[in-house]
């Protein structure tokens, strides 16, 4: 695309037993066509997590066919993805 890719970084806290590919499928689709690659930088647990916990940091690139896109729209699809995580695996941010 001509148009230039949005890079931001998540780091959220799941329970030990949630997998990659159901977190995968739920921010794409939250996030739909405008997510143009989403990778795993760092998977962690320690007592920080706390017990039965593993943080989890995410790389989401966004990018448009067709337009640049904005910051409140990705701020926005940003939010989507942090609360249906939520919603749905009980996933908080790492602080």
């Amino acid at each position: 695309s001509k148009f230039p890719a949005v890079r931001r970084d998540l780091s959220l806290i799941f329970d030990e037993k949630v997998v990659y590919n159901d977190i995968r499928d739920l921010v794409e689709t939250c996030a739909g066509s405008i997510l143009s690659s989403m990778n795993i930088f760092d998977i962690y647990q320690g007592e920080e997590c706390g017990l039965g916990k593993k943080s989890i940091a995410l790389s989401l690139t966004f990018q448009a066919a067709s337009r640049t896109l904005v910051d409140e729209e990705i701020n926005q699809v940003i939010d989507n993805i942090v609360k249906a995580l939520h919603t749905t695996f009980n996933a908080t941010m790492r602080a």
